[in-house]
């Protein structure tokens, strides 16, 4: 992450970006990369398993449904991260119990 944020990047690739980190390093994480997104004009598209990093970084939400493995769009309202990131375990856990 460090290497690509030298670069001064219009868009961010990131592929769980938190994986393997206590929470607290998380969080950080998670606020850099809203930070960047909100102060440079830095676009992200995000992998994750993290519901607080979603929370922090996302506008769109997608769900992918290793059932039928089509992404699905998950209409969340733009609140706090924390607000965000429940609503979003709420829907992943409701789809899940669909599949």
């Amino acid at each position: 992450l460090a290497k690509q944020l030298l670069a001064a990047p219009t868009y961010l690739f990131l592929d769980e970006p938190t994986s393997g980190l206590d929470p607290f390093s998380s969080q950080e994480i998670a606020e850099l990369i809203g930070t960047l997104q909100a102060s440079q004009d830095v676009t992200s598209l995000t992998i994750t398993h993290d519901y607080l990093l979603a929370g922090y970084v996302g506008l769109s939400f997608y769900y992918l449904n290793t059932r039928t493995r089509n992404l699905e769009f998950l209409p969340v309202p733009a609140s706090s991260p924390q607000e965000t990131s429940q609503h979003l375990h709420h829907l992943v856990q409701s789809k899940r119990a669909n599949v």
